[in-house]
């Protein structure tokens, strides 16, 4: 076990860094619900340039652009995924694209044929053509390749092309983008699109100086992420582009607001959001670590806050998160017990359960159901009491 920030206590979330330890990395998995940091040694392996999680695996890429698999409990195993930074990740599976070489290479205008393999470097067998002269930027998070076509972004998928927006493309989610684009006089500034209803609206953006300097995509493994738009689509993650260095932000899509997080601590995004959308996790460079790694800092949106998740310091080297479950959305469930007391008039019903290590400000104003004899009979308000026992809620 380990001790992080309370605020993080029973959020399901699994966090994945490296660390430092002596001339190994060791891979590091840190589960909030749980409380709980496994260590896994990844031997020679120490210049890795970045890093994606899923379920039950990670690669890794090192400076030479090899990619590595390590799956839990296996020995680590280069992998048949060639030209690492080329790969584009399909976020929340086990699939990638990648530029189909053939077998005399490109043209000069690049490729026009990119394939999906799988994990260890497999072909699946689907291709996807794009435009002669255009590179696949990211993976929609709708299917598809992102493309860039004349100042504008498209989504290609051979059956339903459509629209993304204009200009630079900053983040994506399945239902907002964020880009930064230029009107006729050259004025900048970022837009919002709507991928359902097709509008896109400027955002006026609060700055941290007299202009707001440019704004750049979170590059890295995978091309421009997905992942930097929050799972509720009200904030994202960008790159300011300030004279003395980029900058992490977070930009409020709706109300232009920017938080400044840190200077950029990783040449690849090292950010992942809680499912829950209520915190941006980074890494922070910081003054103590030096050479060894970065402190694993989270920003609360609700208090405005930043602060370390360990209570004791350590280095991570890089980061990313476990895919949630499908089906999931944050806690699993609660098992209700129903007492029914008859002494008095009427009945008296209480609902009792083990709710585990949640904050009193996440109890409150949680709605339940009622159900009699298989009947619904009432919705209840669920809310600590003080009298009832450490672990109880009365309704």
């Amino acid at each position: 076990t380990v001790e992080i920030d309370p605020r993080l206590v029973g959020i399901e979330q699994r966090l994945v860094g490296l660390e430092r330890d002596g001339t190994h990395v060791v891979i590091v998995e840190l589960d909030l619900a749980r409380q709980t940091l496994t260590r896994s040694d990844l031997g020679r392996f120490v210049n890795v340039e970045a890093m994606i999680a899923g379920d039950d695996w990670v690669v890794f890429v090192d400076q030479g652009g090899n990619a590595h698999l390590a799956r839990d409990g296996e020995p680590v195993e280069q992998t048949l995924l060639r030209d690492a930074w080329e790969l584009r990740w399909q976020v929340g599976t086990d699939r990638f694209w990648h530029p189909d070489f053939g077998e005399d290479g490109w043209g000069w205008g690049g490729p026009t044929v990119w394939e999906e393999i799988d994990i260890t470097g497999a072909p699946t067998g689907v291709t996807q053509e794009i435009p002669l002269g255009t590179w696949a930027e990211s993976v929609d998070p709708r299917g598809g390749l992102v493309i860039e076509v004349a100042g504008k972004h498209y989504s290609v998928d051979g059956s339903d092309n459509s629209l993304i927006g204009p200009g630079q493309l900053i983040g994506l989610s399945a239902d907002t983008a964020v880009l930064w684009d230029c009107d006729d006089q050259l004025q900048c500034g970022l837009v919002v699109a709507d991928r359902t209803t097709g509008t896109v609206r400027q955002l006026e953006t609060g700055t941290l100086g007299d202009t707001l300097p440019p704004m750049e995509a979170l590059w890295g493994y995978g091309g421009v992420t997905v992942e930097m738009v929050s799972p509720d689509d009200g904030m994202c993650a960008a790159t300011l582009m300030e004279y003395d260095g980029p900058r992490l932000v977070l930009i409020d899509l709706q109300s232009g607001s920017i938080v400044e997080l840190a200077t950029m601590a990783w040449p690849t995004p090292a950010f992942a959001w809680s499912p829950d959308a209520r915190f941006a996790f980074f890494l922070d460079p910081g003054d103590g670590f030096g050479d060894d790694g970065f402190e694993l800092r989270a920003y609360d949106r609700d208090s405005g806050e930043t602060f370390p998740v360990f209570t004791e310091p350590r280095a991570w080297r890089a980061l990313a998160a476990r895919p949630v479950a499908p089906d999931s959305d944050g806690p699993s469930p609660l098992v209700w017990e129903i007492d029914v007391d008859d002494s008095g008039s009427g009945h008296i019903v209480r609902m009792i359960f083990d709710f585990g290590p949640m904050p009193d400000a996440d109890i409150e104003d949680t709605s339940g159901r009622l159900i009699w004899d298989e009947t619904e009979v009432a919705l209840c308000s669920i809310a600590p009491r003080n009298e009832a026992p450490a672990g109880r809620l009365a309704v």
